[in-house]
C-alpha cells in the first residue's frame, strides 16, 4: 500500500507536460505520434517529456530498494512484492 501512495505523489508531482504524455501513452494507450498531434507539440517533445517522467518513477524504485529491470529499462514493476 505504502508503495502506491508513493507512485501516486510521484506520479501528481509530475510537470503537467510529463504527466499529460505519459497518461496519454502509459494509460491511453496512444503512440508517440499521436500523443504529440493530442498535445500539439513535436514527437521529440513527447519523447524528452516520456524519458524525464520515467527517470523520476525509475528514481521512486531506486529509492524502494527494487532492482532495475533488464527487460526494460523505462518500465516500473507496480504490483509490489506481496503477489
Amino acid at each position: 500500500r505504502e508503495r502506491w501512495v508513493q507512485l501516486a505523489d510521484v506520479v501528481t508531482s509530475l510537470p503537467d507536460g510529463e504527466l499529460d504524455v505519459l497518461v496519454l501513452h502509459v494509460w491511453e494507450g496512444l503512440s508517440y505520434e499521436e500523443v504529440a498531434i493530442a498535445v500539439d507539440v513535436p514527437i521529440g517533445t513527447v519523447r524528452s517529456r516520456l524519458n524525464r517522467a520515467r527517470r523520476r518513477l525509475r528514481e521512486l524504485e531506486r529509492s524502494s530498494g527494487e532492482q532495475p529491470h533488464d527487460h526494460d529499462p523505462g518500465r516500473i514493476d507496480l504490483r509490489g512484492s506481496d503477489r
